[in-house]
């Protein structure tokens, strides 16, 4: 977990950062919508009571790898 402080509000958020690994076969956008981690934001996205141990969801996005987090990635690829 990270943190981020919005600039225009000023209020820190808790930010998850976690790499989607996906195969080169087949849809990439298929393989996002079956994959476990897309389906846990999907269902932190809904509505529900907020209980006093639970983090509010507020949103998401995907993000491509900088040039250096491609390389980290290759490299653990490679040792596998």
């Amino acid at each position: 977990m990270q943190k981020a402080k919005h600039k225009m509000e000023g209020n820190i958020y808790a930010v998850k950062k976690v790499r989607l690994h996906l195969s080169t076969d087949g849809k990439i956008d298929d393989q996002i919508k079956n994959h476990k981690t897309y389906r846990e934001v999907l269902a932190q996205s809904k509505p529900s009571l907020e209980l006093k141990a639970n983090v509010r969801y507020y949103c998401s996005w995907f993000e491509g790898l900088s040039p250096e987090e491609h390389i980290e990635e290759m490299d653990l690829f490679n040792q596998y």
